[in-house]
């Protein structure tokens, strides 16, 4: 009776390790962005930076004051938070962002011939703001939910606005160091935050889309086997 009693306990543990087995070895739905739209937006990216020095060769001078170039309106904040969200290694989320800056820095220093357009004295200000904006993604990685996805968009926006103007309120020299310099340096950039803002209505959610990511699943995993004697 006990022999029999213990052959029965083993069946029921070996039919609860295959259950569990066959529970483990479901299919994980993963999501990874879509190449091609990644690699245009990425032009997308270099071009809205390097446009306004490219038509500046041309004799095209842009007057800011009449925002006949909408600067800021760029798909790198997007980026940015994208990568973190989705790329498989969290560390190329955030690199990728910021050496995509590096190197459109890099190009219109080049196109320009003026290191001081490409690298002024606010830089390391834009480049923290980047990466916050960046580390901001990686609260999306496992909730992409329309509501978190608005939050993050908002606060990155406010974030890189906040930082990067704090950073030429400092460093410029064109304002004075006082709380009435810094609110009205921060008045001016509100058309650069209008348009950063329409830059994550915009390419934020196709970046998120079935357009921008698909899904796969991951390798499923060897079932346990066990011997029976």
């Amino acid at each position: 009776t006990h022999a029999r009693n213990d052959r029965d306990r083993l069946r029921t543990t070996q039919t609860l390790i295959d259950m569990t087995d066959s529970r483990i070895n479901l299919p994980i739905p993963q999501l990874r962005p879509r190449l091609l739209v990644l690699v245009g937006v990425f032009a997308i990216a270099l071009a809205s930076r390097l446009a306004p020095y490219l038509f500046y060769d041309l004799g095209i001078v842009f007057d800011q004051s009449k925002n006949t170039h909408w600067w800021n309106f760029s798909p790198i904040l997007p980026v940015a938070i994208f990568g973190a969200a989705i790329f498989r290694r969290r560390e190329l989320g955030l690199i990728a962002p910021l050496g995509l800056y590096l190197a459109s820095d890099l190009l219109i220093w080049l196109i320009s011939g003026n290191f001081d357009w490409a690298f002024y004295s606010a830089q390391p200000f834009v480049y923290l703001a980047l990466l916050m904006v960046a580390g901001s993604g990686l609260l999306l990685r496992r909730d992409r939910s329309v509501f978190k996805l608005s939050c993050i968009a908002l606060s990155s926006a406010s974030v890189f606005f906040v930082i990067s103007n704090f950073g030429v309120w400092i460093t410029s020299g064109f304002y004075a160091l006082t709380l009435e310099g810094l609110l009205e340096c921060y008045y001016l950039a509100l058309p650069f935050y209008r348009n950063t803002l329409l830059s994550m209505v915009i390419f934020l959610p196709l970046l998120f889309s079935k357009f921008g990511v698909k899904y796969t699943t991951a390798p499923q995993l060897q079932p346990v086997t066990s011997s029976r004697a």
